[in-house]
């Protein structure tokens, strides 16, 4: 495997640093993370899911979308959630740096005013 610049190590590295501990433990933290292009994760909790997006929207981490969004199968799964206005942030950052994705919003609860906002990325 060719080496990697030090700006993609530092992207790469901080994709395992917010991905990784959210996974409890489900891929060795000693491992290079690039060796699980392949890893699938079917439907991932709405919480877990929502925790994710959330600290990949407060680091600022628009690269690792579409790590995320690979891993589960573009699906984000926010059933039964109530969402606020970071949380509401955070599905529209992620919407934004994605090209294709499946959103599940069973029973979920989302301000008018934050669903006015997201309606024009769906």
């Amino acid at each position: 495997m060719p080496a990697l610049s030090g700006h993609a190590n530092d992207q790469r590295q901080l994709c395992e640093d917010i991905l990784l501990p959210k996974m409890g433990g489900a891929v060795d933290p000693h491992e290079d993370i690039s060796q699980h292009n392949s890893l699938q994760i079917s439907m991932l909790s709405s919480s877990f899911v929502l925790s994710i997006i959330r600290e990949i929207y407060q680091t600022g981490s628009d690269h690792c979308v579409s790590s995320l969004l690979n891993s589960a199968e573009n699906c984000i799964n926010l059933n039964s959630r109530e969402l606020d206005s970071v949380h509401c942030a955070a599905l529209r950052f992620t919407l934004q740096h994605c090209t294709a994705v499946s959103l599940s919003l069973l029973f979920t609860s989302i301000p008018k005013a934050e669903l006015e906002s997201i309606e024009p990325l769906l």
